[in-house]
């Protein structure tokens, strides 16, 4: 299995049912490693060990950002660490190819419906077009996007226990997956 770095943003994760379950999950699987920022910086948007996250980012093969939507966007927390990571000279620019073919996937949980995210929806956006900032991202930084792992509805129904393992199961096996971009146009720089 690719070695897969996990970095994960949630502001009200003592509450979430379904990060929390895929998150336990990730944790389980050989080559991955879980970046909680929370846990790790509290709410401190300038407190990143630079160092530390810019040589995780470069030995590991693919990179997942793993977040519920906040506000069509990524909490605030994952926001600054895109700032103060990605930096010139290490993601781009001169000499910052560090990120270069390295996977790129964003997963998300996001509490309306499906439907909502789509045009004529409620939201009258698709999730691709909420997340063209992260895939212009991945691209300027030479990564390849691959298609978001999304789960819908988390506070718009009800899920049962056995609703939340087998996405949980999904999620799993897409951890697993050798190759994220099978069938995928792969952007890159």
């Amino acid at each position: 299995m690719k070695k897969t770095l996990i970095i994960f943003n949630h502001p009200n994760f003592e509450n979430s049912v379904f990060n929390r379950a895929l998150l336990e999950r990730a944790k389980k699987q050989e080559n991955v490693l879980v970046r909680h920022l929370d846990a790790i910086y509290g709410s401190d948007t300038k407190g990143f060990d630079i160092q530390k996250e810019q040589e995780l980012l470069v030995e590991y093969e693919r990179i997942i950002f793993q977040f519920p939507i906040h506000w069509f966007s990524t909490p605030a927390m994952l926001k600054a660490y895109q700032d103060m990571v990605f930096s010139y000279g290490f993601a781009f620019g001169q000499s910052g190819d560090k990120l270069v073919d390295k996977e790129f996937k964003a997963v998300l949980t996001i509490g309306s419906t499906q439907e909502a995210y789509q045009a004529g929806g409620w939201n009258d956006k698709s999730i691709n077009e909420i997340l063209s900032p992260l895939q212009t991202t991945a691209r300027f930084c030479g990564m390849i996007y691959t298609r978001a792992f999304t789960i819908y509805s988390t506070t718009a129904k009800q899920f049962d226990q056995q609703e939340i393992e087998e996405l949980s199961n999904k999620y799993e096996l897409m951890l697993q997956d050798q190759d994220w971009c099978e069938g995928l146009i792969k952007y890159k720089r």
